[in-house]
C-alpha cells in the first residue's frame, strides 16, 4: 500500500514532489552532488536525519524584492555562481500572527487549561526563532533520485499564518521525512531542520513568499497581491528545473493548508487556463472560507501604515506616500506591524480583489480544471479559543467551525465536482497526547493539528509519538503522495477512496478514533442533524428530550450482521437483497452429505440487487431532502413569529408611554380623575402579580387560591369622589407614579431622553455597566414600585 514516488516543494512552506523530465539526473547519483539550475549550480548535502536524501537549501528564485523593487512583482533570477546550498535563507518579513509577545497570558493558560506541548506549540507557529530580511525569496529541495521512480511526482506545499506570519524554515514543515519514506522531490521557501531520526523517501521543494504589508500593500501604484504572484514564480521556477532534481514536470501537485490553503485556491482561479500543476490540495482554507479583504479595506490598512510612518494620509498624493514608503527601512515598517495587530488574531494583510488574482464574486467563476483534495479539521476553532479572553458557550464555537470551515470545504468541493474534476474531501479527526493543546476546553483536533502529523514532525521532547499517531501520519504521506503520483485515480488505488459526491457516504475521516483508514461518512448529515435539534429546540424548549447514543465506528462496532446505516426504511433499503432469504437447517441425506435447499424466489443477479438499492437510496434521500425542507420552513417560521413578538412588545410600551402622558395632561388641564376599575386599588402596592394558567388541551382550568394577604384597612368605594384637594393631589401623584414625579413638558422630555442614553450605555457590549451617580434618579411615590 505504501509505494513511494513523489517530489515535495515548498514556497514559503510550499512542497513539491516531482519525477525528473527528459533531461534528468545522472544514472549514478550521488547524494548532495552539484547540480545546474537556471539560478546557477546548486551544490547539497545528506540532510541531517535522512542520510540517503539529498538537501539542497536556500535557492534564490526571483531578484531580492528590495530598493525600487520593494512593493513590486518579483522578477526572475538568474545567475552563474555556485549556491552552496548549506543553510536556508532568511524568512519574510511579517507581523507576529497573536498580539501577545512572548507566550499566552496566565490567565488565558488557566482559563483553558493549556498544556506544556500546547504552549511550546504555540509559541513555534507564533513566534519561530528565525532570521528576517526582505531578501528572502529561495526555496530549498529534498529529493531521493538514486532510488525508486526516475521521474518522481512533485509536491509543492504553501505554509499558513494569516498572510502575516509563518514560514517553510518552522521546524514541522522540513520535509526531509517526507521526501525519504516517499520517494519524491520537495521543494520548500525557507525550512530549518528537525531534531529527528527517522525519515522516509521522496523529493521535497519548499519556497517563500512575502507576507503581510510586503506581500499585499494595498497601494495603488503597485499591485495589491504580491505575496500570490511570488508563488507563481516560484511554481514556474520548479516547473523548468526540477527534472534536474529527478522529478517529473508533468505531475506536479500544489498543496498548503490555512492561509496555504486559501492561496491554493487563489492560484486555481487566477491561473486556471495555465495553471502548470496538475492536482490541488486545499486543507482548512480556500477562497469561500476566507472573504479577505475589499480594496477600500486594503487601501485603508495602506493608509494606516503611511500615517504611522509619517508618509501621508488619505488627502496625499499616492504617489506621494509610495515614494516615501519606499525610504523607509524594512525593520521600521515591520515595527509599526506589531501596533497593528489590534486582535490576538488578525488579518490586516491579506489578499485583496483586484479583479486579476483575487476576485470579489467566484459565482459561477471557473477554476483549473485539474483533481482536488479539499479538507479539514473536526474542530478547528480550538486552536483559536485560546486566544479570546472572554469564554463563548461551546455552541457558538462549534457553529462558527461548521461556517467558516467545515460548509465552505464543502461548497469548493461541490464547485470542483459540477466542473466535472475527480474530487475528494476528508475530515481530520486525530487527537494524541503530543499534540494536545488544551484540556478545560478540550482542543480536539484543532486548526493545523494534522500538519506535523503529516510532515512526520511531531515534537518529541516532552511526549513521544503513540503508535496510532505514527500509523495515521503513515497513512496520510502514503495518500497525500498516492494523489500526487496519479491525481486521477491514485486515491482509489490506494485504500478505495471514493470520489466525493454530496449526497453520498463519501466524506473520508482521517484518524477517527485514532485509526487508519477512510472510514467513510455522509457529508450533509451534519447539517441535516442541526436542522432537526432547532427545530425539536423550537418546539419544546422547556422540555428535555433524550440524546440518542452517538454511533459507534465501524472499527469498534461488535462483529453483527451489516445493517444499513443509512436508516433507509427496511421496506425499501434492499437489505433483504443483500442478506438473501431466511436460512433453515441443511438435512443430510441417506449418503451422509448435506442436502442443499431450494427457494420459491430465484436469487436476484448482482446488478439486479445494485439497481434496487440505488433506487432505495434515491428514495431516501427524496424524503430526507423533503424533510431538511420542512425544517427549513419550520425553523423561518419560528424566527418570523419571535421578530412579530418582539414588534408587538415594542408596540405596546410605546403605547404604555402615551397612555400615561395623556392621563397626566388630562389631570393637569382638568383636575379630574377618570374612575379606576372596581377590581384595582391604587393605594397600595401590589404585592404579587397573578399569574394566569394556562390549560393544555385535553385538561380542565383549575383556579388556584390566591395566596393569603396581611389584612388591609377597610378601604373607601373606589366610586367615592374625593372630597379635599389633599385627596385630589394624592391620587395625581398615584396616577402617574410610572414616570416617579410629574414634571413640565420641556423638563420631561430632557427625563425621558437622560433615561434613554442610560439604557443604552447599559446595553453597549463594550462598555461595563455605569455608576448609580451616572443614572436618572427616580423617587418611588406612596411606596409603589416604579415602572421600567
Amino acid at each position: 500500500m505504501y509505494k513511494s514516488s513523489p517530489v515535495v516543494f515548498g514556497i514559503a512552506g510550499l512542497l513539491f514532489s516531482v519525477p525528473c523530465a527528459a533531461v534528468g539526473p545522472q544514472a549514478q547519483w550521488t547524494v548532495g552532488q552539484s547540480v545546474q539550475t537556471s539560478s546557477g549550480p546548486v551544490r547539497g548535502h545528506a540532510a541531517p536525519h535522512a542520510s540517503n536524501v539529498s538537501e539542497y537549501l536556500g535557492i534564490p528564485y526571483a531578484l531580492p524584492p528590495v530598493g525600487n523593487l520593494r512593493f513590486q512583482p518579483p522578477v526572475r533570477y538568474r545567475g552563474n555562481s555556485t549556491i552552496t546550498g548549506e543553510t536556508f535563507g532568511p524568512a519574510c518579513m511579517s507581523s507576529n500572527l497573536t498580539a501577545y509577545d512572548d507566550r499566552l497570558p496566565d490567565k488565558l493558560i488557566e482559563q483553558y487549561g493549556v498544556t506544556g506541548v500546547g504552549q511550546k506549540y504555540l509559541a513555534d507557529i507564533g513566534h519561530p526563532n528565525l532570521t528576517y530580511s526582505e531578501d528572502c525569496l529561495t526555496l530549498n529541495i529534498w529529493t531521493k533520485p538514486q532510488t525508486g521512480e526516475k521521474k518522481k511526482a512533485v509536491l509543492i506545499w504553501i505554509h499558513g499564518g494569516s498572510f502575516v506570519s509563518g514560514s517553510s524554515a518552522t521546524p514541522m514543515y522540513n520535509g526531509q521525512f517526507f521526501a525519504d519514506q516517499e520517494d519524491i522531490v520537495l521543494v520548500s521557501i525557507k525550512s530549518t531542520s528537525v531534531p529527528r531520526s527517522l525519515v522516509r523517501s521522496h523529493m521535497l521543494i519548499r519556497s517563500s513568499y512575502r507576507l503581510s504589508i510586503f506581500g499585499f500593500p494595498g497601494n495603488s501604484p503597485s499591485s495589491l497581491n504580491l505575496g500570490l504572484l511570488d508563488q507563481r514564480l516560484a511554481v514556474e521556477w520548479v516547473r523548468d528545473n526540477i527534472a534536474a532534481f529527478g522529478g517529473d514536470p508533468s505531475r506536479i501537485t500544489l498543496f498548503g493548508e490555512s492561509a496555504g490553503g486559501t492561496s491554493v485556491d487563489h492560484y486555481s482561479y487566477a491561473w486556471k487556463d495555465d495553471p502548470i500543476v496538475h492536482a490541488l490540495i486545499v486543507q482548512s482554507g480556500n477562497v469561500a472560507r476566507i472573504g479577505g479583504r475589499t480594496a477600500e479595506q486594503a487601501r485603508t490598512f495602506w493608509l494606516n501604515a503611511s500615517r504611522a510612518l509619517g508618509c501621508g494620509n488619505q488627502s496625499t498624493h499616492d504617489q506621494q506616500i509610495y515614494d516615501c514608503m519606499m525610504t523607509k527601512s524594512a525593520g521600521d515598517i515591520a515595527r509599526h506591524l506589531v501596533n497593528t495587530m489590534a486582535t490576538p488574531v488578525n488579518l490586516p494583510y491579506s489578499p485583496a480583489p483586484d479583479d486579476v488574482l483575487v476576485f470579489s464574486n467566484y459565482t459561477d467563476r471557473p477554476a483549473a480544471a485539474v483533481p482536488m483534495l479539499v479538507g479539514t479539521t473536526d474542530f478547528e476553532n480550538g486552536l483559536f479559543r485560546v486566544y479570546v479572553d472572554k469564554p463563548l458557550p461551546e455552541d457558538a464555537w462549534i457553529q462558527q467551525n461548521r461556517a467558516l470551515f467545515d460548509c465552505p470545504a464543502a461548497a469548493r468541493a461541490n464547485v470542483s465536482v459540477q466542473q466535472g474534476n475527480p474530487t475528494w474531501r476528508y475530515r481530520y479527526f486525530g487527537v494524541f497526547p503530543n499534540m494536545m493543546l488544551s484540556t478545560k476546553a478540550p482542543s480536539g483536533a484543532y486548526h493545523s493539528s494534522e500538519v506535523p502529523v503529516l510532515f512526520d514532525t511531531v515534537a518529541q521532547d516532552l511526549i513521544a509519538n503513540t503508535a496510532e499517531e505514527v500509523a495515521i501520519g503513515r497513512y496520510m504521506r502514503g495518500a497525500w503522495a498516492a494523489f500526487a503520483r496519479d491525481p486521477v485515480s491514485g486515491l482509489e488505488r490506494y485504500d478505495g477512496w471514493p470520489q466525493y459526491e454530496a449526497s453520498e457516504k463519501t466524506l473520508i475521516r482521517l484518524g477517527f478514533s485514532n485509526q487508519t483508514g477512510p472510514n467513510l461518512d455522509h457529508a450533509d448529515q451534519v447539517l441535516h442533524d442541526q436542522l432537526l435539534a432547532a427545530h425539536q429546540h423550537l418546539s419544546h424548549p422547556q422540555q428535555a428530550r433524550p440524546q440518542p447514543p452517538a454511533p459507534q465506528p465501524p472499527h469498534m462496532q461488535p462483529n453483527t450482521p451489516a445493517r444499513d446505516q443509512n436508516n433507509i426504511d427496511p421496506a425499501i433499503s434492499g437489505a433483504t437483497m443483500l442478506t438473501g432469504p431466511p436460512q433453515t437447517p441443511t438435512q443430510p441425506d441417506v449418503t451422509g452429505q448435506e442436502t442443499p435447499k431450494t427457494y420459491g424466489k430465484r436469487p436476484l443477479s448482482t446488478s439486479k440487487r445494485a439497481a434496487q438499492n440505488r433506487a432505495a437510496q434515491r428514495a431516501f434521500r427524496q424524503r430526507k431532502e423533503a424533510h431538511i425542507r420542512e425544517l427549513e420552513g419550520k425553523v423561518k417560521a419560528y424566527e418570523n413569529l419571535g421578530e412579530a413578538i418582539k414588534a408587538l412588545q415594542a408596540e405596546n410600551y410605546q403605547l404604555r408611554e402615551y397612555i400615561i402622558n395623556l392621563q397626566s395632561r388630562l389631570l393637569d388641564s382638568q383636575g379630574e380623575v377618570p374612575e379606576l376599575p372596581g377590581n384595582i386599588d391604587l393605594s397600595q402596592p401590589r404585592s404579587e402579580i397573578p399569574v394566569p394558567s394556562i390549560p393544555s388541551s385535553g385538561t380542565t382550568t383549575s383556579t388556584a387560591p390566591p395566596p393569603p394577604t396581611a389584612p388591609q384597612q377597610p378601604q373607601a368605594p373606589h366610586a367615592q369622589a374625593p372630597t379635599s384637594n389633599d385627596d385630589l393631589n394624592s391620587l395625581n401623584r398615584i396616577a402617574v407614579a410610572g414616570l416617579g414625579m410629574r414634571k413640565p413638558p420641556t423638563e420631561e422630555v430632557n427625563y425621558l431622553g437622560n433615561n434613554f442614553q442610560a439604557q443604552a450605555r447599559r446595553v453597549r457590549p463594550d462598555e461595563g455597566q455605569p455608576e448609580a451617580s451616572e443614572l436618572p434618579k427616580q423617587e418611588p411615590t406612596h411606596g409603589l414600585p416604579l415602572i421600567s
